[in-house]
């Protein structure tokens, strides 16, 4: 991942790279916000005029939500945990015929819970939920993506000093 005091880890920088991002760029999708602290993250999704049913693809209210949990929970969790994707759902609950958003959340209490789930590096497995509202507010489509998170236990430093090495 990146490391919180890098160039590329401020939210300005983040929103750039991910909206030049060949799927978000093609689509139209948008990083409209993110957070000081990567806990918020706003992103719209136009409709574009070259839909032939006048609505928007499955695939691509999908990928408006798929990276971020990711990425949020490695940044507010730090180094001592790796995050991976397991996979994930989407439900559609009416059809979007005009611009769409989504606002990504991560609360503290989710990430108090993480931590007591991985305290002993047990591989935690949770779902997070992210609703598509479209420009009246309705809820379009409910996101669901599934991570695995584990505390990665760090290794005392086993480099040999100056006279370990001599006794070789």
């Amino acid at each position: 991942m990146f490391k919180k005091d890098s160039f590329t880890a401020r939210p300005w920088v983040f929103k750039f790279l991910m909206n030049i991002r060949p799927p978000f760029r093609c689509t139209g999708t948008r990083v409209g916000e993110v957070s000081a602290d990567y806990r918020k993250i706003l992103v719209t999704l136009p409709l574009k005029g070259w839909s032939a049913s006048g609505t928007h693809s499955s695939g691509n209210l999908y990928a408006m939500c798929e990276p971020f949990h990711m990425v949020m929970l490695q940044w507010n969790l730090g180094d001592d945990y790796t995050v991976e994707d397991l996979g994930g759902a989407i439900e559609h609950i009416m059809p979007p015929k005009g611009p769409v958003s989504a606002t990504i959340t991560l609360t503290g209490s989710q990430l108090d819970h993480i931590r007591r789930q991985t305290e002993d590096s047990d591989p935690y497995r949770p779902g997070f939920f992210v609703e598509i509202i479209d420009h009246n507010l309705e809820t379009v489509a409910r996101v669901t993506r599934t991570l695995l998170i584990k505390r990665t236990l760090k290794l005392p430093d086993r480099s040999l000093d100056d006279s370990e090495r001599n006794l070789r």
